[in-house]
């Protein structure tokens, strides 16, 4: 699974990531950096990637169009770059992957991190 670094996050992170042996890219090397969070959503749903984001928008998405996949990991840390939360960007993609079949949304703020499954559904 390849982790989508979104463009309001440092290339720094794609770096820090395939260090760790996670396979990553950076919107700004795929696509407009311009370009509406649905289309990030779109291309990461079409190569089964998860989302690496500052962006609460997307659980937003998810939530309204009840979507499975892809997984988000919403960065919420007053540091933002990977020398702050990168093991805890790690411990995400390790539960992502491991859940591979149902996708899911990891909040990571700075008292630690929830897993939320997808689909959301209103109800809950």
């Amino acid at each position: 699974m390849t982790i989508l670094v979104d463009a309001n996050l440092t290339p720094f992170w794609v770096e820090f990531l395939q260090s760790a042996g996670i396979a990553a890219v950076h919107w700004w090397s795929v696509g407009n950096g311009d370009a509406p969070d649905s289309e990030l959503l779109e291309w990461a749903q079409e190569r089964d990637a998860a989302i690496l984001t500052s962006d609460g928008d997307f659980s937003q998405m998810l939530a309204l169009r009840r979507l499975n996949h892809p997984s988000v990991i919403y960065l919420r840390t007053s540091e933002r770059n990977p020398q702050g939360p990168g093991q805890q960007v790690i411990a995400a993609y390790s539960a992502i992957a491991a859940r591979a079949e149902s996708g899911m949304i990891v909040t990571i703020d700075d008292r630690g991190s929830r897993l939320r499954a997808l689909p959301i559904l209103n109800d809950e």
